[in-house]
């Protein structure tokens, strides 16, 4: 598991730089998003290569939100002053999350984009979706 976790906290570094950088410019913000697919498929595919159970759990973990909430983790340890997300900004963002529609919470919630997911919810889909990993992890 240290191994998809150590991949996740770089998935979501690349996602709090990147998206940050980005979020004022459409054009930009829209490339972004495309290196961020393709960052998200060539971990897939390295993980893959040696473990198809790592893969899996990785992508869990991800469709989870485990990597979003990592995000705000650097938000908050790293503290960096506006435009980018910091310590004054994730309450705010974390509590009007309304981007997690592709989750399985946001599924259940209807899929609707402008509904607001509960912070709490979003917090146990990621405790389930790493209880999940840690099974695919351990099958035989």
């Amino acid at each position: 598991m240290m191994h998809v976790l150590l991949w996740l906290l770089l998935f979501s570094g690349y996602d709090f730089v990147g998206y940050n950088l980005t979020k004022g410019n459409a054009d930009a913000l829209q490339a972004y998003r495309i290196s961020q697919v393709a960052l998200q498929a060539g971990i897939t595919v390295h993980l893959w290569q040696d473990s198809p159970r790592e893969a899996i759990a990785f992508n869990v973990c991800w469709w989870a939100f485990v990597a979003d909430l990592l995000y705000y983790a650097w938000a908050y340890v790293f503290n960096i002053r506006a435009p980018f997300e910091n310590r004054s900004t994730v309450p705010m963002s974390l509590h009007s999350v309304t981007w997690a529609y592709w989750s399985p919470a946001g599924i259940a919630y209807g899929a609707d984009r402008s509904q607001v997911i509960p912070l709490p919810v979003l917090a146990w889909q990621s405790f389930f979706g790493l209880h999940v990993s840690f099974i695919i992890l351990e099958g035989k």
